[in-house]
């Protein structure tokens, strides 16, 4: 069942906005409602709503002279405008983590680090030659030759 439906002459920016069942039909009873009704209906505690108040995001009509504690109430066009400024969508093509494009700066001669794994992976493929040699082994070997290099 669609609990939203368009509420006859609502209109916000120039669009013809369907309107929440619920808040219709407290609109067509009072043309303003108080922030307590509004929070029920949201549904938003009603200490959000007023820090929503604060920030602007939702304007209000100030019924009465009180300064101290002034009286607030809303009326359906700046409930729609409310409602339609926090709707979000997520956008599947920004909202996931990014991948990280680098430029490789390294000054080591036949690639970099993926290089080198690949070159011992290709290595330990390759068939014997009679003597087995385990990764932990190749690898302090490896170690052992580029430290001799380095020396040089």
């Amino acid at each position: 069942m669609d609990d939203r439906r368009p509420l006859s002459g609502v209109t916000v920016r120039g669009f013809s906005i369907p309107c929440p069942a619920p808040l219709a039909a407290v609109f067509e009873r009072q043309a303003t409602i108080t922030l307590a009704e509004l929070a029920r209906l949201l549904p938003m505690d009603p200490e959000t709503l007023r820090g929503h108040i604060r920030r602007g995001h939702i304007s209000y009509v100030q019924i009465g002279f009180g300064e101290r504690a002034p009286r607030r109430v809303f009326t359906l066009d700046a409930v729609l405008r409310f409602l339609e400024d926090r709707s979000r969508t997520e956008c599947l093509s920004t909202s996931g983590p990014a991948r990280r494009r680098t430029a490789t700066t390294s000054s080591v001669e036949g690639g970099g680090f993926l290089a080198l794994l690949e070159r011992e992976a290709a290595e330990r493929q390759r068939p014997s030659s009679g003597k087995e040699e385990g990764f932990l082994a190749l690898r302090a070997r490896r170690i052992a030759e580029r430290a001799k290099k380095t020396k040089r």
